[in-house]
């Protein structure tokens, strides 16, 4: 289901079905507050208990005057879809309008959300958090992305559902959006930032499974309301450190990074060239050795399909000769971490330590999914047919 006829209505065909709940005054909705934080929590599916226990901990911080605190939950089973602007201790009085119950995979519905945030809650900023399951850029059943995903209703957002929905909502506020978090999997990918580019300032995402108790949000929160005035880049810096430091008594392996999309071009066009030279390359096999020992030496997850492309351009860096060598050495500058790169943080732990950058690509251990191809990044890339060849060879 695609959404290029969705208009910003002032009240959608699901917001017409909605009961709202009488409530008293909401101190900051009627004014302009710094920061709209949204939560599109996609709960309808194993981790309907997970979302409990995360809107208990928004509820440590609580909107303020100056930060709202906003979230869309649909839960297991064939229930009502709640929308909260969470105050400061118990959320459950914090329901301010009940939506029957919703499919999350459909793109109006996350559309509906974002469109009642703008007309009730305006700010300066917004900050949407996407909160399900993840697989990147792969899905194998319809052959896309997939988030949001619904079980009551077999659905979820693809990779043009999600586009469409935050070109409608940039159309409506007149910027793209300022963060947007992924509350998920394996989302942190050069192709996954690719399709947000035009959409979306800064992302925040894992680049491996993450585990089940997802994001602090007590802690990001708190952050946020204590300094309102943060400018985007230095929020979006700060969700690394903060998430790792909630794992710190953990051994699972954690990463997280925050991605300035305004610059991961200079990260693609480099990956472009390394991929042209192994194309070049005048003896095929000595191109592909290299490749071979670079993918063994690199950190992998997701069935060994996705990699840290740090981690494999340094290797490539250090196994490769010429040209090849040269490239490798080029694409490796464009993803070192700091407030002015395209990787601006990134905090990990455990197995992966340093060796992990926070930006994930795809390259499988044999065969390309087919629908690699059709990709917006792939279409523009050569990475894509570096694969298709080196496997064929």
């Amino acid at each position: 289901m695609t959404i290029e006829n969705v208009t910003w209505a002032p009240k959608t065909a699901v917001e017409k079905a909605a009961v709202t709940v009488p409530a008293p005054a909401i101190p900051g909705a009627a004014t302009k507050a710094k920061w709209t934080f949204m939560v599109f929590m996609a709960a309808d599916n194993n981790l309907d208990a997970a979302s409990l226990k995360d809107l208990a901990e928004m509820a440590q911080a609580g909107s303020t005057p100056e930060v709202n605190i906003l979230v869309q939950l649909d839960r297991a089973g064939k229930n009502p879809t709640n929308r909260y602007r969470i105050t400061k201790g118990s959320y459950k009085n914090d329901v301010v309008c009940t939506l029957p119950e919703t499919n999350t995979g459909d793109p109006t519905v996350l559309s509906d959300f974002l469109n009642w945030a703008f007309q009730n809650y305006p700010a300066e900023r917004y900050f949407l958090i996407l909160w399900n399951h993840g697989s990147g850029w792969w899905e194998e059943e319809r052959k896309k992305k997939g988030i949001a995903y619904d079980d009551s209703q077999n659905d979820y957002l693809d990779n043009m559902e999600l586009t469409n929905v935050l070109n409608t909502f940039q159309e409506k506020t007149g910027k793209k959006l300022d963060i947007l978090g992924m509350d998920a999997c394996l989302m942190s990918m050069v192709e996954v930032a690719h399709q947000l580019k035009d959409n979306v300032q800064f992302f925040v995402g894992s680049e491996i499974e993450e585990p089940f108790d997802g994001w602090p949000y007590s802690t990001v929160l708190k952050y946020l309301t204590t300094h309102p005035a943060v400018p985007t880049a230095t929020l979006a810096g700060q969700i690394p450190p903060l998430y790792a430091k909630s794992y710190a008594n953990t051994d699972e392996d954690i990463s997280q990074s925050a991605i300035n999309l305004a610059k991961i071009d200079l990260v693609t066009v480099k990956l472009n060239d390394l991929a042209k030279a192994l194309l070049d390359h005048p003896d095929p096999n000595t191109a592909n050795g290299f490749v071979s020992m670079a993918w063994r030496l690199t950190p992998k997850f997701y069935d060994n399909m996705y990699l840290d492309l740090y981690s494999f351009a340094s290797n490539m860096q250090k196994k490769s000769t010429g040209d090849v060598k040269l490239k490798a050495a080029a694409l490796l500058k464009t993803l070192t971490i700091g407030s002015t790169k395209t990787i601006i943080a990134n905090s990990t732990l455990n197995s992966f330590g340093k060796k992990m950058k926070g930006l994930a690509i795809y390259f499988p251990p044999s065969n390309v999914n087919t629908a690699y191809y059709d990709l917006k990044f792939s279409k523009v890339n050569l990475w894509a047919e570096f694969l298709k060849r080196y496997f064929a060879q």
